[in-house]
């Protein structure tokens, strides 16, 4: 079975899941961010950002399983 990943349908669609669910992602990264940086100070702080990176990229990974 064969799926065109080039439908114009599934394009559109695609892009309206984007716009829906994507909206936010990036704010709240910021927000995160900025929260760890104001809790944590030194090597914590390193910790706390390469976690906080880390789930946030395994988060994107697992709707794509």
């Amino acid at each position: 079975m064969s799926y065109d990943f080039w439908n114009k349908n599934s394009v559109i669609i695609s892009a309206i899941g984007f716009g829906i669910f994507g909206v936010g992602t990036e704010a709240g990264g910021i927000t995160v961010s900025k929260a760890v940086v104001k809790w944590f100070k030194g090597r914590e702080m390193a910790l706390a950002m390469g976690m906080q990176m880390s789930i946030a990229r395994l988060a994107q990974l697992l709707p794509l399983e």
